[in-house]
Protein backbone atom coordinates (compact mmCIF):
# COMPACT_ATOMS: atom_id res chain seq x y z
CA UNK A 1 0.00 0.00 0.00
CA UNK A 2 1.43 3.27 -1.08
CA UNK A 3 1.80 6.36 2.02
CA UNK A 4 0.24 9.00 0.77
CA UNK A 5 1.00 12.50 2.49
CA UNK A 6 -1.78 15.12 3.15
CA UNK A 7 -0.99 18.53 4.07
CA UNK A 8 -4.58 19.90 5.43
CA UNK A 9 -6.30 22.65 3.37
CA UNK A 10 -6.01 25.04 6.41
CA UNK A 11 -2.29 24.80 6.51
CA UNK A 12 -2.28 25.10 2.27
CA UNK A 13 -4.34 28.42 3.16
CA UNK A 14 -2.28 29.71 5.56
CA UNK A 15 0.76 29.35 3.54
CA UNK A 16 -0.27 31.05 0.59
CA UNK A 17 -0.98 34.08 2.70
CA UNK A 18 2.10 34.39 4.45
CA UNK A 19 3.55 34.21 0.53
CA UNK A 20 1.08 36.80 -0.41
CA UNK A 21 1.76 39.04 2.52
CA UNK A 22 5.29 39.21 2.19
CA UNK A 23 5.38 39.60 -1.32
CA UNK A 24 2.89 43.09 -0.84
CA UNK A 25 5.92 45.05 0.48
CA UNK A 26 6.46 47.46 2.98
CA UNK A 27 5.15 50.27 1.07
CA UNK A 28 3.76 53.33 3.05
CA UNK A 29 0.32 54.10 2.87
CA UNK A 30 0.48 56.47 0.04
CA UNK A 31 2.08 53.90 -1.98
CA UNK A 32 -0.30 51.39 -1.24
CA UNK A 33 -3.18 53.57 -2.13
CA UNK A 34 -1.77 54.67 -5.54
CA UNK A 35 -1.14 51.79 -6.45
CA UNK A 36 -4.52 49.80 -5.28
CA UNK A 37 -6.19 53.15 -7.26
CA UNK A 38 -4.05 51.94 -10.45
CA UNK A 39 -5.57 48.23 -9.83
CA UNK A 40 -9.07 49.36 -9.78
CA UNK A 41 -8.35 51.28 -13.06
CA UNK A 42 -6.83 47.89 -14.17
CA UNK A 43 -10.25 46.51 -13.30
CA UNK A 44 -13.03 48.70 -14.66
CA UNK A 45 -10.75 48.24 -18.14
CA UNK A 46 -11.20 44.05 -18.04
CA UNK A 47 -14.77 44.75 -16.81
CA UNK A 48 -15.71 46.84 -19.77
CA UNK A 49 -15.26 43.20 -21.90
CA UNK A 50 -14.08 45.16 -24.97
CA UNK A 51 -16.33 48.02 -24.84
CA UNK A 52 -14.10 50.94 -26.13
CA UNK A 53 -15.88 53.64 -25.22
CA UNK A 54 -15.49 52.29 -21.38
CA UNK A 55 -11.64 51.30 -21.99
CA UNK A 56 -11.04 54.60 -22.68
CA UNK A 57 -12.73 56.07 -19.77
CA UNK A 58 -10.90 54.26 -17.72
CA UNK A 59 -7.50 55.01 -19.20
CA UNK A 60 -8.46 58.73 -18.92
CA UNK A 61 -9.46 58.18 -15.56
CA UNK A 62 -5.69 56.68 -14.69
CA UNK A 63 -4.44 59.42 -16.37
CA UNK A 64 -6.49 62.08 -14.52
CA UNK A 65 -5.54 60.11 -11.34
CA UNK A 66 -1.43 60.02 -11.72
CA UNK A 67 -1.03 63.46 -12.76
CA UNK A 68 1.00 65.32 -10.14
CA UNK A 69 0.34 63.26 -7.30
CA UNK A 70 3.60 62.80 -4.82
CA UNK A 71 5.97 60.33 -3.87
CA UNK A 72 7.42 60.42 -0.48
CA UNK A 73 9.44 57.71 0.22
CA UNK A 74 8.16 54.80 -1.82
CA UNK A 75 10.04 52.04 -2.07
CA UNK A 76 10.38 49.97 -5.23
CA UNK A 77 13.14 46.64 -6.58
CA UNK A 78 15.63 48.07 -9.25
CA UNK A 79 15.34 47.20 -12.89
CA UNK A 80 17.86 48.61 -15.39
CA UNK A 81 19.72 52.16 -14.95
CA UNK A 82 19.18 53.36 -18.59
CA UNK A 83 21.12 56.29 -20.43
CA UNK A 84 20.33 57.31 -23.97
CA UNK A 85 21.85 59.84 -26.06
CA UNK A 86 22.82 62.01 -22.89
CA UNK A 87 19.47 61.26 -20.66
CA UNK A 88 19.61 58.77 -17.73
CA UNK A 89 16.96 56.82 -15.96
CA UNK A 90 15.81 54.51 -13.27
CA UNK A 91 13.21 51.28 -13.93
CA UNK A 92 11.78 50.67 -10.49
CA UNK A 93 9.30 47.66 -9.48
CA UNK A 94 7.02 48.58 -6.81
CA UNK A 95 3.44 46.36 -6.38
CA UNK A 96 3.45 44.96 -9.69
CA UNK A 97 3.75 49.15 -10.87
CA UNK A 98 6.95 50.66 -13.39
CA UNK A 99 7.98 53.06 -12.01
CA UNK A 100 10.37 55.37 -14.54
CA UNK A 101 12.42 57.56 -12.18
CA UNK A 102 13.43 60.04 -15.06
CA UNK A 103 13.91 63.66 -14.20
CA UNK A 104 12.60 66.35 -16.19
CA UNK A 105 15.93 68.15 -16.02
CA UNK A 106 18.88 65.88 -16.85
CA UNK A 107 21.14 68.23 -14.66
CA UNK A 108 18.94 67.28 -11.69
CA UNK A 109 21.04 64.14 -11.21
CA UNK A 110 23.83 66.75 -9.74
CA UNK A 111 21.84 67.59 -7.21
CA UNK A 112 20.63 64.00 -6.13
CA UNK A 113 24.03 62.19 -6.26
CA UNK A 114 25.58 61.67 -9.28
CA UNK A 115 26.88 58.75 -7.63
CA UNK A 116 23.70 56.98 -7.35
CA UNK A 117 23.12 56.07 -10.58
CA UNK A 118 26.47 54.18 -10.85
CA UNK A 119 26.22 52.86 -7.24
CA UNK A 120 22.77 51.20 -8.23
CA UNK A 121 22.08 47.17 -9.35
CA UNK A 122 19.49 44.86 -10.40
CA UNK A 123 17.29 44.26 -7.51
CA UNK A 124 18.58 47.20 -4.87
CA UNK A 125 15.75 48.24 -3.24
CA UNK A 126 15.35 52.10 -3.26
CA UNK A 127 13.44 54.64 -1.88
CA UNK A 128 12.18 57.70 -3.63
CA UNK A 129 10.38 61.38 -3.70
CA UNK A 130 8.90 62.80 -6.08
CA UNK A 131 5.89 64.00 -8.25
CA UNK A 132 4.44 61.95 -10.77
CA UNK A 133 4.56 63.35 -14.07
CA UNK A 134 2.47 60.86 -16.17
CA UNK A 135 1.97 57.40 -17.25
CA UNK A 136 3.89 56.28 -20.09
CA UNK A 137 2.49 53.99 -22.47
CA UNK A 138 1.64 54.68 -26.01
CA UNK A 139 -1.64 53.00 -26.00
CA UNK A 140 -4.90 52.41 -23.53
CA UNK A 141 -3.94 48.54 -23.52
CA UNK A 142 -0.28 49.05 -22.80
CA UNK A 143 -1.00 51.54 -19.99
CA UNK A 144 -3.63 48.94 -18.25
CA UNK A 145 -1.82 45.83 -18.41
CA UNK A 146 2.00 47.15 -17.58
CA UNK A 147 1.86 50.98 -15.89
CA UNK A 148 5.23 52.73 -17.12
CA UNK A 149 4.69 56.05 -14.47
CA UNK A 150 7.09 58.41 -15.21
CA UNK A 151 8.71 60.30 -11.96
CA UNK A 152 10.45 63.50 -11.34
CA UNK A 153 12.87 62.92 -8.46
CA UNK A 154 13.49 64.97 -5.15
CA UNK A 155 15.37 62.39 -3.74
CA UNK A 156 16.47 58.70 -4.39
CA UNK A 157 18.64 56.50 -1.30
CA UNK A 158 19.45 52.42 -1.53
CA UNK A 159 17.19 50.86 1.31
Amino acid sequence: MKKVNFIPSVVITLFTAIILISCEGNYPPEQKEFINKIKSFQKEYNDSKGNDIAQDNACANLDKYVKGKSADNWEASVIQVNSFLGSRWIVAEGGGISFKIWPENDEKWSQLGEHILSDLKKGDIILFSGTVIREMSITCGGKMREPEIKIDPSSISIK
